[in-house]
């Protein structure tokens, strides 16, 4: 029986059970129906991405703006050894939003950065940051990626001394 998953699974299990029905000949009517026991799937996620600190701050110069590193860990989970491609949202309006980074090899856990750099006239303000990955469990299939859950932290834009 095909089973179709989402890309992306918020909780840590599922219960799943199956139900079969007999038809008539017209399959207007059921005859009988049997339903299996119900079965709890583990969702085993192949990474897991955290921030390094839960809050960033970046204090803005009246000319030059402001550079933050963003740094976080990810944990490659459950055996999986591909690449991984970590990817920053939920930026301040004005800053550019950094490319993904894919981290290849087999280590169980690594680090990264983002380096943002925040103009000048960004608005003062608190932002949630978003971390979230992908990866592809199945290196035969690459274009089947699964999201990992995502993980916030806040942005601080704190506005340049008078």
């Amino acid at each position: 029986m095909p089973l179709l998953i989402p890309v992306e699974l918020p909780a840590d299990a599922y219960q799943v059970a199956v139900l079969a029905e007999l038809l008539t000949p017209d399959k207007q009517r059921v005859l009988a129906s049997a339903v299996t026991p119900v079965r709890t799937l583990p969702v085993k996620l192949p990474v897991a991405v955290k921030f390094a600190a839960p809050k960033f701050d970046a204090k803005l110069d009246a000319k030059v703006g402001a550079t933050v590193e963003v740094k976080g860990t990810a944990e490659r989970l459950n055996g999986f050894a591909g690449d991984v491609t970590v990817t920053l949202a939920g930026l301040p309006p004005g800053v550019p939003a950094p490319g993904p980074l894919t981290v290849k090899g087999t280590d169980a856990t690594f680090s990264f950065s983002f380096k943002l750099v925040i103009p000048p006239a960004t608005l003062a303000g608190e932002s949630k940051l978003k971390l979230s990955a992908t990866a592809a469990p199945d290196p035969k299939q690459p274009a089947v990626r699964v999201k990992v859950r995502e993980v916030e932290a806040t942005l601080t834009v704190i506005p340049p001394p008078k």
